[in-house]
């Protein structure tokens, strides 16, 4: 059985996410750490491992976690693009009186108070 490409956490990074490093060579020896600690087979820490990043441990401290690699990384790129895209939104204001969405540096009023864009005014 191939073993896809894994990464172990070495536990939370100062930003508040998880820091992922690749196995590499040593995917067996964390395959067997997890087997230890799940008592499952290595089919069973495979199925733990699809099943999401966080679902199996090859320790059991607290960011002991295993995923598979590619599908982290998607799911890591999805995370980045809708925190992105959250920051986007809150930078910006509805105008009242002309319903677009613009820059709040484009109202001369505080953001919440603000009622209608400059252009509108």
């Amino acid at each position: 059985m191939t073993t896809p490409a894994l990464q172990y956490c070495i536990g939370s990074s100062s930003l508040g996410g998880l820091q992922w490093v690749d196995c590499g060579d040593r995917a067996d020896e964390f395959i067997a750490k997890a087997m230890a600690v799940h008592g499952a087979t290595r089919e069973g820490v495979m199925a733990l491992i699809a099943k999401g990043p966080k679902s199996a441990r090859y320790h059991t401290d607290w960011y002991a976690y295993l995923r598979d690699k590619a599908r982290g990384e998607a799911a890591d790129a999805i995370a980045r693009d809708r925190a992105a895209s959250a920051r986007r939104q809150q930078q910006t204001t509805l105008c009242r009186k002309c319903g677009q969405h613009l820059p709040t540096s484009r109202f001369t009023t505080l953001p919440a108070s603000a009622q209608t864009c400059d252009d509108c005014v």
